[in-house]
């Protein structure tokens, strides 16, 4: 071995220790004088290489220090990111346009000049900035009033020329990919009352409501997530001062229980295979896994619907405000309203992908009307073929298709 192996062995080990120590710092060239050096001045050779082998200045190892910082954090926030849902990014949005150097207020909605039956405009005082106070109440004192502190947007209104429908309800919340609410008037259901005298009486109505950052997904299971809440009131003509929103939130759970769906939305007009056992309209809370003891229920004919005062999701207590006890907590539905909320910008992004559904959905209609049509005449053509050379008569060739005639 030469004279110069234990330098190179020693310049080698302390190449690997100061790599492992220092990785995104090029050390490259700290050795570069070593190695090109002649025979004859190895040792003046070996002086250059331990000078540029030096430890690297305070300077250099705080710039170090804090590069390798930054990019801990990154690699952290980019984690955090990828678990966060799309309301929950949208939420740190709309919390970053809100902020600013005054002191932070809660948001008052806006219905932006539309109308509602639930919340009428009037000249009274107790309206701030023109906005009716049980609408106040509840966007200032629910758990989402960053979301509902926007302006809102009309999905679906039953008094504004939607009408009372379910299968029209549907078609305009299905495939809206943001936050909602919506509200029903509720009656006790004269068909259900105890006591017949009861049915004549004039009944007062009670709002319903229910907000949600899930979408409306037709499914004979439940769906949804718990960023949710019910609510109720009942606006007094006596005094204001009695009117109160009521909150029904998501009981809290075990963050080791696995995740439970809170909505059901299922119409018997779907595609899907008809089930004996399903349940057709639309449904709240409930046990989560299934749709058979749903704690809010809206049948399709939007009669005789049913509100219970507890479930195994969301806090107890009487939706109805103890107008329909006499119905045993049956009730009829008098005015319906869905409302898109979480501001302009993600109202609009969330229209736009609703409308792109659609057409998709459009155009594999047609598609399949158009198949359907090919289907019957290339097989009434068959038909005939087989009568014409078979001996058969051509003016009386009738093909059975899916349970339907096709006479040629």
């Amino acid at each position: 071995m030469s004279s110069g192996s234990p330098t190179m062995e020693s310049e080698e080990e302390l190449m690997v220790r100061l790599q492992s120590q220092f990785g995104d710092l090029d050390l490259t060239n700290l050795l570069l004088a070593g190695n090109t050096g002649t025979t004859s001045n190895n040792k003046e050779s070996d002086d250059e290489s331990s000078s540029c082998a030096a430890e690297p200045t305070p300077e250099e190892l705080r710039a170090w220090q804090e590069a390798q910082y930054q990019k801990g954090q990154a690699a952290l926030q980019a984690k955090r990111d990828a678990t966060k849902s799309a309301v929950q990014r949208r939420r740190e949005c709309l919390k970053e346009e809100q902020e600013d150097d005054w002191e932070q207020v809660p948001a008052l909605p806006q219905l932006l000049n539309q109308e509602s039956v639930f919340f009428p405009r009037n000249e009274k005082e107790t309206e701030i900035l023109g906005v009716h106070p049980l609408l106040q109440q509840l966007c200032t004192q629910s758990s989402a009033a960053d979301i509902l502190g926007t302006p809102w947007h009309l999905l679906y209104s039953s008094a504004q020329g939607d009408g009372l429908s379910f299968l029209r309800l549907m078609a305009k919340v299905q495939g809206y990919p943001g936050p909602t609410v919506l509200l029903m008037g509720a009656i006790p259901s004269p068909s259900k009352a105890l006591h017949s005298s009861n049915k004549t009486t004039s009944a007062s109505t009670t709002t319903i409501g229910f907000f949600t950052t899930s979408p409306w997904t037709e499914s004979n299971t439940m769906t949804g997530s718990s960023d949710c809440f019910l609510f109720a009131f009942q606006e007094e003509d006596s005094s204001t001062d009695n009117n109160k929103v009521h909150f029904f939130p998501p009981k809290k759970t075990n963050s080791k229980i696995k995740e439970q769906h809170y909505m059901y939305c299922h119409s018997s007009s779907t595609t899907r295979p008809k089930s004996n056992t399903d349940i057709h309209g639309l449904g709240v809370g409930g046990n989560g896994s299934s749709p058979a003891q749903l704690r809010l229920y809206l049948t399709e004919t939007l009669e005789e619907c049913r509100a219970l005062d507890y479930c195994t999701l969301f806090e107890p207590g009487d939706l109805l405000l103890g107008s329909a006890q006499d119905s045993l907590n049956y009730f009829d539905v008098t005015a319906l309203e869905v409302w898109a909320v979480g501001g302009e910008k993600w109202i609009k992004e969330s229209l736009a992908q609703q409308a792109k559904q659609q057409a998709i959905v459009d155009a594999n209609r047609a598609k399949a009307r158009l198949v359907d049509k090919q289907r019957i005449w290339k097989e009434c053509f068959e038909s005939q073929q087989q009568q014409a050379y078979g001996g058969g008569s051509m003016l009386a060739a009738t093909v059975q298709v899916d349970g339907s005639r096709c006479d040629v």
